[in-house]
């Protein structure tokens, strides 16, 4: 790294230009194997197409031998014989034709499974002439001379499908896909073409061939419909248009003959003609497989092609490419070293000193003259001392004393150095009068007056600033005017259940709520105490005192109130013990009243009686005066006396 920072401007721009080449000459080097990896897979595409033509090729003719020998065993040899013959070599031929293209196919590149498939194929078809043997002795059952074409049929287009799978190209793999579908239906129809004509050549359906009969018109709709669905508009079209005539009609209509005998026999279909029939409808499909083949043989060839010229295009891009940047390299090298003017270092260090605050490190002397970034750097060193260091340190200084009317002389300044004096002005207007009118409302505030506001527009932090001593006061008048004034007007009414709402506030405007709730709260709790006592008071119970805990005058109201109770208790009960000894000696006056009006009703009785003998005794009186008138009269005269 040290041995980098001390080497000269001229070899760091030459180890610049190398650097990229090389990362370019990298790059292009991934990139020719990219494009060279591709042909090798569409050349690989190309082989796999050109394979699976010549499979489809071999199975259509092993197609037409498995029904002509169906056709050959049924009839015990009688019919197919000459017919038989011919097709051998017809399958012969594209055999041969397969055996010369897998010279020089390398099936290794599609996997081992695939080569080992490849070989157990092969295996199979070197079989084919035993079993012709056997089958022109007749010494092989029809099912075992059918098990054994299909399976030579089933393992080249199970290889076709599996070639769909391997295939590096979305578009190839679809149409061979498509491709698979199309000779696997195809295959059954072979297969069908097989059973009827077997079936035709007996006049009836024998052991499971209708179930087998059936299960291939099946699974041919489903590969048919398979292959419509993944195939090309256009090969839809051809599919519907080739697959049309005669041949197709009639050989429908015997499926649809056997299908309706099938239990009771008897078709009346000549099994020759079903075959000639089945045939021209099977090489129609071969006109459609010809047509599919074609166009996968040609669209691998097209993505070969493709692929060549993408690898030619790719190289004489890349070697171009490094042409020209090795060219505008070199000249923006040496563009740069003009510009430069001078070592980078030197530049660092006055940039560094700048940074840091040092405007004389690395200044020109009178002799001194440089060019590009290091003599502007320069020249830029000594512009910015000159303002920093005079005009700018004075309104620095100014503004620390608190005095913010000092500006920058914009005189004879222009460009950057006007802008930045400008800006500086402008600043120290921006801050003159932010806390002119921070402290306008903060002094109203400290005096009681909540009216004083911000209203002059600012920008950012300023405007930041405006809106918080503005949300201050609005506040702060929100609280005392609204919420603590509602709160003392309701107590004056005598409603001491109202309570200042904190959930929108916090901080000092929360403390001073809750403090004011807390207040009305307590006030509440002790007028409430006072009531519920003094309630108990007016109804004659003087045991319940006020028990909650108070503090200061609170509690001495307290303090005073349970001693009145207590002492109006003892009062009571002194008036109570006084009552009964009213209460005793008005007994006692009861009943020395109840005696004496004993003792006077006695008395009186007593007179009664007194009454009752003096009248008795005048009454014997007044008849002896009667008796003896004169001694009456000196009685009378007496008692008179």
């Amino acid at each position: 790294m040290n041995s980098l920072q001390s080497m000269k401007l001229s070899r760091k721009l030459t180890l610049m230009v190398a650097i990229p080449a090389v990362i370019l000459i990298g790059f292009a080097t991934v990139v020719e194997f990219e494009s060279v990896t591709l042909r090798q897979d569409a050349v690989k595409l190309q082989s796999m197409a050109d394979l699976s033509v010549k499979f489809s090729s071999l199975v259509h003719e092993m197609q037409k031998e498995r029904g002509m020998t169906a056709g050959f065993i049924g009839s015990q040899g009688g019919r197919f014989g000459p017919e038989l013959k011919t097709q051998r070599e017809e399958t012969n031929s594209r055999r041969q034709i397969l055996d010369e293209f897998l010279t020089e196919f390398d099936a290794a590149r599609l996997g081992e499974d695939f080569e080992q498939h490849l070989q157990d194929a092969i295996v199979r078809l070197d079989r084919m002439n035993e079993i012709r043997r056997q089958v022109d002795g007749l010494n092989i059952a029809l099912g075992d001379a059918l098990r054994y074409y299909t399976g030579n049929n089933a393992a080249l287009l199970s290889m076709i499908s599996e070639m769909s799978t391997l295939s590096p190209d979305k578009d190839l793999a679809i149409m061979t896909a498509a491709y698979a579908n199309f000779l696997q239906g195809k295959e059954r129809a072979g297969i069908e073409r097989a059973v009827l004509a077997n079936t035709f050549s007996r006049d009836q359906f024998t052991g499971g061939l209708f179930n087998r009969f059936m299960s291939l018109v099946t699974i041919q709709n489903t590969y048919r419909d398979v292959f419509l669905s993944l195939a090309t508009e256009e090969h839809q079209q051809f599919y519907r248009d080739t697959l049309q005539g005669e041949s197709v009609d009639e050989a429908e209509r015997m499926r649809q003959v056997a299908i309706d005998n099938a239990a009771s026999g008897g078709f009346g279909i000549d099994a020759t003609y079903w075959f000639s029939m089945q045939t021209g409808k099977i090489n129609l499909l071969k006109e459609i497989e010809d047509k599919l083949a074609e166009d996968l043989a040609a669209e691998a060839a097209a993505l070969k092609g493709s692929a060549t010229t993408a690898l030619i295009v790719s190289f004489l891009t890349t070697l171009a490419g490094l042409a020209i940047t090795v060219w505008m390299a070199i000249v923006i090298s040496r563009s740069i070293s003009r510009q430069i003017g001078g070592e980078p270092a030197e530049i660092e260090s006055i940039a560094q000193g700048i940074a840091d605050g040092d405007l004389g490190k690395g200044q020109m002397t009178a002799s001194t003259q440089s060019t590009g970034i290091y003599g502007s750097m320069q020249q830029l060193q000594g512009k910015l001392s000159e303002v920093i260091e005079k005009d700018i340190q004075a309104i620095v200084d100014a503004a620390r004393e608190g005095d913010l009317s000092k500006r920058v002389p914009l005189e004879n300044r222009s460009g950057f150095y006007e802008k930045l004096g400008q800006g500086i002005n402008d600043l120290v207007d921006v801050n003159e009068r932010v806390i002119g009118d921070t402290v306008r409302v903060f002094s109203a505030l400290s005096h009681g007056n909540l009216n004083e506001t911000i209203d002059t527009d600012y920008r950012g932090s300023f405007d930041q600033l405006k809106h918080d001593a503005n949300a201050t006061v609005e506040k702060i008048r929100h609280v005392i005017e609204g919420d603590i004034q509602s709160l003392v007007d309701a107590a004056r009414t005598g409603d001491l259940k109202r309570r200042i709402d904190i959930s929108d506030k916090d901080g000092f405007f929360e403390s001073l709520s809750l403090g004011m709730n807390e207040l009305v709260g307590t006030v509440d709790q002790v007028f409430s105490d006072i009531a519920g006592t003094m309630r108990d008071v007016a109804e004659g119970d003087l045991t319940q005192t006020i028990d909650t805990d108070y503090q200061g005058a609170y509690d001495d109201l307290k303090q005073d109130i349970n001693k009145t109770i207590t002492n109006l208790d003892g009062i009571i009960a002194d008036v109570r013990d006084s009552s009964k000894v009213i209460n005793n000696a008005a007994a006692e006056i009861s009943s020395g009243n109840e005696n004496l009006s004993s003792r006077t009703e006695q008395q009186a009785s007593s007179l009664e009686e007194t009454a009752s003998s003096m009248e008795e005794l005048t009454s014997t009186v007044q008849n002896n005066a009667t008796t003896a008138p004169p001694s009456s009269a000196w009685f009378l005269a007496l008692c008179a006396s």
